[in-house]
């Protein structure tokens, strides 16, 4: 019977008081265990980078249930915010001006609407919560069939400060 001995190291360092703006935390995760004969075999894992940044910091990215529809059929679109920083954030608004063709329907939680237009006045967000916007659209039954009212495409999240 062959016997190994295993053993997972984890070091780090540990920060006490303010780190610096700016500041690259660099972590590794490591591993060595030797085998019958006494070799040693050392495992690294791939290098985590995390910048130190001061402050909130927003991402906000929206998406459609669907991408083709008939006139009269219903579209929902969620926001979705998300503070990637570390403190909570001061009050913001949030905007969705939709194109005409699209009639809101409800919105969850509920903004405040007047025509083509829904807002969202977020009191906060705390750093690393997620918030989530829904807006149900009705797509005008009086379009052609092959009218395009609005494109709505997901790309890199834009990045508020």
């Amino acid at each position: 019977m062959r016997r190994f001995l295993a053993l997972v190291s984890l070091m780090g360092a540990v920060v006490f008081g303010q780190v610096p703006v700016g500041t690259e935390i660099i972590n590794v995760a490591q591993s060595s265990h030797q085998d019958g004969s006494g070799a040693t075999f050392v495992g690294s894992s791939n290098e985590i980078v995390t910048i130190v940044s001061e402050g909130y910091q927003l991402a906000i990215s929206k998406t459609a249930s669907a991408t083709v529809l008939a006139p009269g059929e219903r579209l929902t679109y969620t926001i979705t915010v998300i503070n990637t920083g570390n403190i909570p954030a001061a009050p913001f608004t949030i905007t969705d001006t939709l194109s005409s063709g699209l009639d809101i329907i409800s919105s969850t939680p509920e903004a405040s609407v007047s025509n083509q237009i829904a807002v969202w006045n977020v009191p906060s967000i705390a750093g690393g919560q997620t918030l989530v916007y829904e807006l149900e659209v009705l797509v005008d039954g009086n379009l052609l069939a092959d009218e395009v009212v609005s494109v709505c495409r997901q790309s890199n999240s834009d990045k508020i400060a």
